[in-house]
């Protein structure tokens, strides 16, 4: 007799798959297992159940993947947005000067022309110079 494997494939439930969802989102088992229909009296073990399932768990690491990257995406858009009104308002004649001078400065810092390196001066030292004669 020849013999057999077999490959056992779990499939995660309609259930799992929206706790994963919700879960991802909010990274509250107990009110991730609510929302995806268990049984709120139970929602705190099963939560934690569903944490501890290993195919439950990949499914939540692959969703907050996408949702980081589709925020990624999102925030490239609307860093092009966010500087194109920056540098409107530099060359709106009518916007005040601290505003432009505010704009300015985002702008170079963005673009990585300023530094964090500052240097505090403690407006209370007292400086003592000498006089020196050339002639000894």
């Amino acid at each position: 007799m020849v013999g057999r494997s077999f490959v056992l494939v779990r499939v995660m439930t309609d259930q799992q798959e929206l706790f994963a969802i919700e879960y991802a989102r909010t990274g509250n088992a107990t009110q991730a297992a609510i929302h995806a229909g268990y049984a709120e009296e139970h929602a705190s073990n099963q939560g934690y159940r569903l944490t501890r399932n290993d195919e439950v768990m990949k499914k939540v690491e692959e969703i907050k993947s996408q949702m980081a990257e589709d925020l990624r995406n999102r925030m490239s858009r609307e860093a092009s947005s966010a500087f194109d009104v920056l540098i409107r308002i530099m060359n709106d004649e009518e916007a005040r000067d601290a505003d432009k001078i505010k704009c300015a400065v985002e702008v170079l810092d963005r673009a990585g022309f300023i530094t964090e390196n500052k240097v505090n001066v403690d407006t209370n030292m007292v400086f003592t110079f000498e006089a020196f004669n050339d002639n000894g």
